[in-house]
């Protein structure tokens, strides 16, 4: 028998975390919404640039 408790104990975890933007998006979205298109473009390169290596 599954323990309902300890499921809906790590669903709310899983819930919280997929709802909570990280830094990235904070990163991407603060760039987007103060400068121009190009440098917001060029953070989300940068952040790519670093996660494929």
């Amino acid at each position: 028998m599954v323990d309902s408790a300890a499921v809906l104990g790590v669903l709310s975890v899983y819930v919280a975390g997929v709802v909570i933007p990280g830094p990235n998006f904070v990163a991407v979205a603060h760039k987007a919404a103060s400068a121009t298109r190009v440098e917001a473009l060029a953070v989300v390169a940068g952040i790519v640039l670093v996660n494929l290596f």
